[in-house]
């Protein structure tokens, strides 16, 4: 794999990544190389940190809420509160004996794989608004409407294929179908 050529707004993204041990988002990385030199634009920042995470020196971490950067870049796990966001290492080794498993039932060479665990940090759960109860329905009712906004971008592209003429006999018929449980459970058809 070739590497993308150094150059010196690259360099300070991988030095503001470098300053966190919080696996900062995208954003946070953002505001901060703004504010080293204002001329680097948010593409960028972003395409920088793609490069960066595609050359193996730092992790993308994908979790719920917004993306995050390690520069970390061994095999480990990581964990997120749901509350406040916080995503931390977790300090077990690298388990790969689900690899092998996987590669023997599919027949893939498999890599690695990757875990994020989800939970409710200490420090939240010693809040005293914390309530269990509450927390597993605000984590029920986020998964709805994740659920809910899957369906929605299926509901748009579905809509935009057919006015487009894009799908015709059975696939249409077949999305037209999609489209409508879309619409009934948004509350709509």
């Amino acid at each position: 794999m070739l590497k993308h050529r150094e150059t010196k707004q690259r360099g300070i993204v991988l030095e503001t990544v470098r300053n966190h041990t919080d696996h900062p988002t995208a954003n946070t990385i953002c505001e901060e190389v703004h504010a080293i030199d204002g001329k680097i634009s948010q593409g960028t920042v972003y395409r920088n940190l793609s490069c960066l995470s595609e050359d193996g020196e730092i992790l993308h971490i994908k979790v719920p809420g917004a993306d995050r950067y390690d520069l970390r870049t061994d095999l480990h796990y990581h964990i997120i509160c749901l509350k406040c966001g916080k995503v931390i290492d977790i300090p077990f080794n690298y388990l790969s004996d689900p690899d092998e498993k996987v590669a023997n039932a599919t027949g893939y060479t498999v890599f690695r794989h990757r875990a994020v665990f989800e939970g409710i940090c200490p420090e939240c759960k010693t809040e005293k608004i914390y309530n269990p109860k509450e927390e597993k329905e605000r984590v029920k009712q986020y998964m709805h409407w994740k659920k809910a906004a899957a369906q929605a971008l299926l509901l748009a592209v579905g809509t935009v294929m057919l006015c487009a003429g894009a799908l015709r006999g059975e696939a249409a018929t077949v999305l037209s179908k999609a489209i409508r449980l879309c619409l009934e459970c948004v509350g709509i058809g």
